[in-house]
């Protein structure tokens, strides 16, 4: 038996299982059907602990609370420190006068992490070195639009039809 940590909870362990540590390689066919493998993800490590809960302690709603909430907490334990985990699944039946059997799965998760970084290029058209934004710390990658002016747009004449009035308007720009 073991004393392991979940978030705030203390629980005796009877066992702790790594359930899963791989890797995947995702593989792609070529023209010539030819499965091509060029990078490896790597899955988050799954544990299984099994624990006795008593009675008369509050372990057993603790555990239920924090599987509620959905929330990632530390896990430790003799051989495991994992930063971040979730209850995956959490099994509980009952093993004498005061205490239950409790299989409690965790997962690792990841949290993803979203940069925008400045990108210099040089348009094509016009040969200007252009900066595309600046760097931000995540998610805010969004332009404010430039404001447009609208002071030679074509005005309106009475008793023209559309068509009539964006012909003049063109011959005043064009100055015809």
């Amino acid at each position: 038996m073991e004393k392991v940590r979940l978030g705030d909870i203390e629980l005796t362990a009877t066992q702790v299982l790594r359930l899963s540590l791989r890797a995947t390689t995702p593989r792609h066919k070529t023209e010539k059907q030819f499965s091509v493998a060029d990078h490896i993800i790597e899955e988050p490590e799954a544990l299984r602990v099994s624990c006795k809960l008593f009675k008369d302690s509050r372990e057993y709603e603790e555990l239920l609370k924090l599987y509620n909430s959905k929330q990632p907490v530390r896990f430790t334990s003799e051989l495991y420190d994992i930063e971040e985990v979730v209850v995956e699944e959490f099994e509980v039946s009952p093993a004498g006068l005061n205490t239950y059997d409790a299989e409690i799965t965790v997962k690792a998760i990841r949290r993803a992490e979203l940069k925008t970084k400045p990108v210099t290029f040089v348009d094509p058209a016009t040969g200007v070195e252009v900066e595309t934004g600046k760097e931000s710390k995540g998610g805010d990658t969004a332009l404010t639009p430039k404001p447009i002016s609208y002071e030679d747009k074509p005005t309106e004449a009475d008793g023209t039809n559309w068509a009539e009035r964006a012909i003049n308007w063109l011959r005043r720009r064009l100055g015809i």
